[in-house]
């Protein structure tokens, strides 16, 4: 017999088709959902590192005092914090009651 649904349901090793992850452990779309916001929040915290030092550390480098600096750094330390909850809420949101439904 010949599988007319090859290319549209794309069948993984479990043998289930494109609706598998209702039989799935729940466990496993948590850690999913997890996993994708601790790699965004690393992401998150090594660009505004990143682009605070060579902010302040190469191109300000002589031309601020260090009262400016740490303001500058203050704001990106801001920055770094209000990216981090928009990253958890986002992935509770969306991703986490997304795949509990």
């Amino acid at each position: 017999m010949r599988d007319v649904h090859g290319a549209a349901f794309p069948v993984g090793k479990r043998g289930g088709g494109r609706f598998s992850h209702r039989n799935e452990n729940p466990m496993n779309w948590i850690m999913k959902w997890w996993k994708k916001a601790l790699t965004l929040s690393i992401a998150w915290i090594v660009l505004i590192i990143g682009v605070g030092i060579i902010h302040t550390d190469v191109l300000l480098a002589g031309k601020i005092t260090p009262q400016q600096d740490e303001a500058i750094s203050e704001k990106y330390g801001v920055a770094l914090a209000i990216g981090l909850v928009v990253i958890w809420l986002f992935a509770e949101v969306f991703w986490k009651r997304r795949k509990s439904v």
